[in-house]
């Protein structure tokens, strides 16, 4: 199972609940409790004669098989072999790798199956698969790759590193290789704790039915030894996709036409995630990789404070920045104003006098939702943005607010062109500054989705940088640091026409262009004086490396963006069906 963590053993001292754990302990926690777990409690939950996963091993297995026959692929590399229940017992006539970072586990496969040809085990870390497979020398060896990960590992390791684990599985396939990924489905959960934890307490331990075990909703298991896992359903796995900014289909059941790219697929009680790999100099940086960076996220968190990271509505062209707390008080003061201009649009839109549900695409750190609740206009409140760090952060950040806050308000990374929001379950759909990131020709795409979350009536309002009317923009602007990957910006017409044509309407703008450059221009002046500093306290710890690139690329910004870009505020209602409908 995971070649990274978590599945934890009875033999190991742990707290009385995972969660008393320090944050910052958790993963190690996690991953020790998994190195240390006897193979033969795994083996022999999932090996037994009556387990559930008997048909689904043997299913896996078949498909396996049947696609490596097509001769497409020279070697099959498991990530998270377990104890070799999938790889070890392939028929197939290209060699098998397995990885994971269980000695014993490893010790198990070679004891196994060690002797047959073509086959070999290895300890190692799943978040540093493509270090490890060069330092093997595989990476000149083989060149087509078939990586796989079963078994629900991705879902028992914690889901921090869970993106990081998909990745370095698509890098190493590579574009000639390809993945797949299987769960446990989420539809058969009950019958997989009464059938397979209840009847296996050397995995998990022992544990009833209640709550504080068994999260019914949420298909989650959480036992008093550590032990914790997930099961999602065919829609979820493919909300998750969407979140790691993967296209990808989800089948319908029964349906054998399969897609030329990455799908999903239901199969009996399990679900099967068959994903492409790609070059890696050929992949572009995703804005998700940006504001996950340490570097970056030391800068922003510097900025605001971890308040904010949008542009902010000045009213000065004068940036103090010989003053660093000066420069500092105008940056944080200035995104609140602009928070603060956000929400009157919503309110002058929507009404104060009665409370409503919104949805903020992008959320970051999630102040505009905290406001909006504070105000007390706040029904419930859902943030979406694709860093898992960013996301993570709202979420501690929440916690420290109101019970009332902290209840009406819940965060998710996932793409915000395909959230899990029920449709017309929205009175406001909000983003500030987010969508010129969701790349090339996916513009239309967020409009949308929030059409289709907005109950009639319900109003869109975002701010965003935005390409100027017969505008060119310099190539140079698209690779800067000073705002993260962006592939292609909308324009204030171009918003308001697909509007129209998806059902939109009561269109409107508020110009706000004049902060640009001054907005860009405090933030090179507080990079420069946070990275200069002898103030340990305020001191900005970032490589010199970031500071160069961002320090240019801040005052490159600072001077060609006004010349081909706009920014305000767009507000548009939803009041018909598309036209093409």
């Amino acid at each position: 199972m995971p070649s990274t963590v978590a599945e934890p053993t009875t033999n190991v001292a742990v707290p009385e609940t995972q969660s008393e754990l320090p944050q910052e302990e958790k993963l190690d926690h996690e991953t020790e409790l998994w190195r240390e777990l006897s193979s033969d409690a795994w083996q022999n939950s999932v090996t037994e004669e009556k387990s559930i996963f008997t048909d689904l091993y043997e299913d896996t297995r078949k498909e396996l098989e049947k696609v490596v026959a097509s001769g497409e692929y020279d070697v099959i590399v498991d990530v998270g072999v377990g104890t070799g229940e999938i790889t070890g017992p392939l028929k197939v006539s290209v060699p098998r790798i397995g990885l994971d970072i269980n000695p014993a586990f490893i010790q198990t496969c070679q004891k196994n199956f060690g002797e047959d040809k073509g086959i070999s085990f290895h300890v190692g870390d799943a978040t540093a698969l493509n270090d490890w497979w060069t330092a093997e020398g595989f990476d000149k060896k083989y060149k087509k790759p078939l990586v796989i990960c079963c078994n629900n590992t991705i879902m028992i390791m914690p889901a921090s590193i869970r993106g990081t684990v998909v990745e370095e599985m698509r890098r190493l396939a590579g574009d000639k290789g390809k993945c797949l990924m299987t769960f446990w489905n989420g539809r058969v959960f009950a019958h997989g704790v009464l059938g397979f934890y209840k009847e296996n307490p050397s995995l998990c331990g022992n544990f009833d039915l209640s709550p504080t075990y068994v999260d019914w909703k949420a298909r989650t298991i959480v036992t008093d030894t550590g032990y914790s896992s997930t099961w999602l359903t065919s829609n979820e796995v493919s909300q998750w996709v969407h979140s790691l900014l993967m296209d990808v289909d989800l089948l319908e059941l029964g349906d054998n036409k399969i897609p030329a790219g990455n799908y999903v697929r239901e199969q009996g009680c399990g679900i099967y995630f068959w994903f492409h790999g790609y070059k890696t100099e050929t992949r572009r940086s995703s804005i998700g990789d940006f504001y996950d960076s340490e570097d970056v996220q030391k800068f922003y968190s510097t900025v605001s404070g971890q308040h904010a990271t949008h542009i902010g509505a000045y009213e000065t062209d004068t940036i103090p920045a010989d003053n660093l707390q000066a420069v500092l008080e105008l940056v944080r003061s200035a995104q609140t104003k602009q928070e603060a201009n956000i929400i009157d649009k919503v309110l002058e839109c929507m009404g104060s006098n009665h409370k409503f549900r919104v949805a903020d695409l992008g959320c970051g750190y999630g102040t505009l939702l905290q406001r909006l609740a504070k105000k007390n206009v706040l029904w419930s409140g859902i943030g979406v943005d694709v860093s898992e760090t960013m996301i993570e952060t709202a979420k501690e950040i929440n916690a420290k607010e109101s019970t009332e806050t902290q209840e009406s308000i819940e965060f998710e990374r996932n793409s915000f062109v395909k959230t899990s929001v029920e449709n017309n379950g929205i009175d406001a759909v909000v983003s500030m500054d987010a969508f010129m990131h969701a790349g090339k020709d996916r513009h239309a795409d967020i409009l949308k989705e929030a059409w289709r979350m907005l109950r009639p009536g319900g109003w869109l309002v975002f701010s965003d940088l935005l390409e100027k009317e017969g505008a060119t923009i310099p190539s140079r602007l698209y690779e800067t640091r000073a705002w993260g990957p962006v592939e292609a910006f909308g324009s204030k017409a171009n918003y308001i026409q697909r509007g129209e044509e998806l059902g939109f309407g009561n269109a409107s703008f508020l110009d706000a262009s004049e902060n640009i450059s001054r907005h860009y221009a405090a933030l090179k002046a507080v990079l420069e004086s946070t990275y200069k500093t002898e103030d340990s306290s305020q001191k900005l710890d970032v490589s010199e490396e970031f500071y160069g690139k961002m320090s240019q690329d801040l005052e490159e910004f600072q001077k060609l963006a006004p010349t081909c870009l706009q920014y305000g505020i767009i507000a548009m209602q939803k009041v018909g069906q598309p036209k093409s409908a």
